[in-house]
């Protein structure tokens, strides 16, 4: 006969019987107390029984000697095993169903009395097994975690425990059965039995995990840019439209990166690559990475190598919760997290193949600080595949907190030309199948199509598309007058606007206002919410603090009108993953819209000559006197209008002498009222950069007399010296290429104040310039304001496509032969396809061909045209005979042949 000896299998019977007579056994005593509390401490348990009319006798005939006496000696129970617990709580009677009741005996955990029963039968089998494999172990383990936490959650039902103390048990349960289940039953426990069990908690993470991953993935599977407008999201497979990617940032043809190669090159360990994905604001960083999560959860094949991971773990940098890798899988599987203990979920994970993808780091924040440094260094030591999608502007951030690693840097640069339609077609689509419209949409295609050129990059961002769908739906009438970001931003702001003042002029929701005062109320929380979108900008957060959320109710409050209402139609409600469940936020809709809102208070405050919070001030105190005094409201607009009216023209003593304050006006003044936003020590200003953006859109639509008291943009003069600032806080906040600049450019309509600024910096003309259809104004207009001459004259490549409007191409050669430019190529598609209806100006081409050394040239050729010795290539069509001689006479005189 062998020796008994703790074999493997008794090791792990033995624990679970553990987890039988004591966590459940705790909480079967858990029911018999609560059952039991109204019995007076003196009275016999038979004797409490008896008063619940329970057949004492017929109860006694169940019990062996050992249970009588148990009760008899013990009456709180505080001893009772299982067995006998059950049968007290069942005869008991008192909050249960009685012991005939069918609930005892259901199939499933949908009753308490059902849960109990279970729970005796599990205590039985586990009593009457010899011993248990590591995969049963595990697997009765989990089963039994299961069986308790939903015993507990009908006990809080059945007796109305409060839920603060039913989550503590629960809390209490998960945590014994995991120590029961983990630590070593003797101190040098062999390792051995240690992996094995490792091996089942990965093999339960590999199936469980995927399982509520894939449920939470495919519950946020969806993109709703557009949901405070029309309340509606779409699945990102029904949308999603193919996506320019270019590696390095380079956007020569053959770097360009098919979305199914990405994780090329990225090999599985501690010195691969993290792959960074930039691209601005609107351009689908967010969508990209939801298209990742959803060909993950499905198995695509879309994506190479995405299926080789056990685990793809979503981290928003925005959430501000969520601080650590322990709170980011609890909050993303959290009934698995129950399964363990501290770290060990993490520990487990970290042993699997694991891809984690961090989602607009430019959002982050205190507490995604944090989580993405702890990311970085299990980068270092397990080799996880990281991907991280940003704004161009966090880069030298990014950069800086993953110092030492190689990165592998893509540029995402929006949806090419010609699968603009194919989105804008899906999108429409899906907006009919959800009742949203049923207009046609060919007149919006026929646009964007007449556009696609001049106004390639302001219509390659998908988040522009949308809008623009928007404005074709409700407002198709104002959708041909916009050809800049501010403006589209602008004109979907007016359309929000307009859509609350209907709702509210036309419903019971407030007293009898006036037109003119319900618009009142409306421009002053607009006022309110722009300052809150740059406080929350301020603290790198994109929802709004519930400090915000208070001050817009009290905002509302006080003008009576409803807040609910008008939180509704500026923001959407979001729901937040945290370690403890999920939690309400406010939030703007998208993060280029809070920037657009942020930059509206800054425009704002900026109108007046005295300091903004001075003037606004004065103004607020005087509202106040007017109103307590009963001014009539005619007479009170006049004394206002007029206040506002000085106070715009005089110094800053004269409105600080009002306020009994010392003067001392600041000259920068945008530097000034973000320094006085909260928490903003040691700021770093080039998260401001899409706000700026958007501000000097700002300034060039106020300068082109908008003003509607509605939609809160006053027509006034903003001062050179506002203008200039905005553009030195652009230049810092790290606008310094070329194309960046041009964009800036196109955003004011190729204002001359802005091409001047832009032509004195010198680096601007220390490249090669690509000149295309969509910047053919902006470079006009900036090789115009260019007074002083270049140190190393650089090349120009002239590229145009567009057929139906070449309009300023001739003053842009004019300007360019002005300049003495070296002329690399000059590509001229238009004349090469249609050589007897030439668009460009002879003369303009000949005075180019003459001064400056143009090497390649494709387009028409004409008899008058003196086409240059400096050619190296040269790509013509002839419209008629006389072209053609031409042509061969160019031929043989530089080729010397014909």
């Amino acid at each position: 006969m062998t020796s008994a000896k703790y074999t493997p299998e008794v090791i792990n019977l033995t624990r679970l019987r553990a987890m039988t007579d004591v966590v459940a056994r705790n909480i079967l005593y858990k029911v018999f107390s609560e059952q039991t509390k109204s019995r007076p401490a003196s009275l016999p348990l038979f004797d409490y029984f008896g008063t619940k009319k329970v057949p004492v006798n017929q109860f006694k005939k169940l019990l062996n000697d050992k249970q009588t006496n148990q009760i008899a000696t013990d009456a709180a129970g505080t001893n009772f095993d299982i067995t006998l617990l059950f049968l007290c709580i069942q005869w008991g009677g008192s909050g249960v169903a009685a012991r005939m009741d069918p609930k005892w005996n259901e199939v499933g955990a949908h009753y308490l009395e059902s849960c109990l029963t279970a729970v005796k039968k599990s205590r039985n089998e586990v009593h009457h097994n010899h011993s248990l494999s590591e995969t049963e172990f595990f697997h009765r383990t989990e089963e039994l975690r299961f069986l308790l936490e939903k015993t507990l959650l009908l006990f809080g039902k059945y007796f109305s425990v409060p839920d603060k103390d039913i989550s503590d048990m629960i809390s209490t349960m998960h945590r014994d059965i995991c120590l029961f289940r983990d630590e070593p039953l003797i101190p040098n426990w062999d390792t051995y039995k240690r992996q094995n069990l490792l091996l089942q908690k990965i093999d339960h993470v590999r199936t469980k995990g995927f399982q509520s991953l894939c449920e939470h993935y495919k519950s946020i599977d969806c993109v709703a840019p557009a949901t405070f407008i029309c309340n509606i999201d779409f699945k990102v497979k029904n949308i999603y439209t193919r996506i320019i990617l270019e590696s390095d940032a380079n956007d020569s043809e053959e770097n360009v990166v098919e979305y199914d190669n990405i994780l090329d090159g990225i090999v599985y360990g501690p010195d691969d690559h993290v792959l960074l994905i930039t691209g601005d604001a609107g351009v689908g960083k967010t969508t990209l990475t939801k298209k990742i999560m959803n060909d993950w959860t499905e198995h695509s094949s879309s994506l190479a190598q995405l299926s080789s991971y056990d685990l793809l773990l979503y981290a928003e940098c925005r959430n501000n919760i969520i601080k650590s890798l322990k709170d980011l899988v609890t909050a993303l599987m959290p009934k698995v997290a129950k399964s363990f203990q501290d770290n060990d979920l993490v520990s487990v994970i970290l042993n699997m193949r694991v891809i984690v993808v961090v989602d607009g780091f430019d959002e982050l924040n205190n507490s995604s600080r944090f989580l993405f440094r702890e990311i970085m260094e299990v980068k270092k030591t397990h080799g996880i595949t990281v991907v991280v999608t940003s704004r161009p502007g966090s880069v030298n951030t990014f950069m800086t907190l993953t110092t030492a690693m190689k990165t592998r840097h893509i540029k995402l640069t929006g949806i090419p030309k010609d699968k603009r339609e194919e989105f804008v077609t899906k999108y429409f689509e899906e907006m009919k199948k959800k009742g949203v419209t049923i207009k046609d949409i060919h007149g919006l295609l026929i646009y964007l199509k007449r556009t696609a050129h001049r106004l390639s990059s302001l219509w390659h961002l998908p988040y522009n598309l949308t809008l623009v769908i928007i404005l074709w739906i409700y407002k198709p009438d104002i959708v041909n007058g916009i050809t800049t970001a501010p403006e589209l931003y602008w004109a979907i702001h007016q359309l929000l606007v307009t859509k609350v003042y209907e709702r509210l002029l036309y419903s019971d929701m407030i007293s009898s206002f006036q037109e003119s005062q319900l618009k009142k109320c409306i421009q002053n929380f607009i006022n309110e919410l722009s300052h809150e979108a740059l406080v929350s900008l301020a603290k790198d957060d994109i929802n709004l603090s519930m400090e915000s959320i208070k001050r817009l109710a009290e905002v509302c409050d006080k003008l009576n009108i409803p807040t609910e209402e008008m939180t509704s139609a500026f923001l959407k409600k979001v729901t937040m993953k945290t370690p403890h469940g999920t939690v309400a936020r406010f939030s703007f809709p998208h993060k280029g819209f809070q920037d657009f809102l942020g930059a509206m208070y800054i425009f704002r405050e900026t109108k007046c000559e005295v300091p903004a919070n001075t003037a606004k001030e004065v103004v607020a105190k005087l509202q106040n006197v007017l109103w307590i005094s009963n001014v009539p409201e005619a007479i009170g607009q006049n004394i206002l209008r007029y206040t506002q009216e000085k106070l715009e023209n005089s110094h800053q003593d004269t409105a600080c002498l009002l306020l009994g304050e010392d003067s001392g006006a600041k000259s920068n003044r945008i530097r000034s009222i973000l320094d006085h936003l909260p928490e903003t020590s040691n700021m770093d200003r080039t998260k401001y950069q899409n706000l700026f953006m958007n501000l000097i859109g700002l300034f060039h639509l106020q300068s082109a007399d908008i003003n509607d008291d509605l939609f809160c943009l006053e027509g006034v003069n903003v001062k050179r010296n506002i203008k200039m600032e905005v553009l030195h806080l652009l230049h810092y906040t790290g606008i310094n290429s070329r194309g960046a600049w041009l964009q800036v450019l196109e955003n004011v309509k190729c204002d001359e104040v802005v091409a001047a600024f832009i032509s004195n910096k010198h680096n601007v003309f220390q490249e090669d310039m690509a000149i295309k259809d969509s910047n053919v104004f902006a470079h006009l207009t900036l090789l115009r304001a260019l007074t002083k001459p270049v140190d190393n004259p650089f090349s120009v490549n002239v590229r145009l496509n567009i057929q139906e409007d070449m309009s300023g191409v001739n003053e842009l050669l004019d300007e360019i032969n002005r300049k003495t430019f070296n002329v690399k190529k000059l590509y001229l598609h238009p004349d090469f396809q249609r050589p007897d209806n030439i668009s460009i100006s002879e003369e303009s081409l000949n005075r180019v061909f003459q001064r400056c050394p143009v090497e390649h040239y494709r387009g028409a050729l004409t008899p008058k045209m003196n086409v240059p010795k400096s050619l190296t290539n040269l790509f013509v069509s002839v419209a008629d005979r006389e072209s053609y001689q031409h042509l061969l006479s160019v031929m043989k005189t530089f080729y010397g042949y014909l």
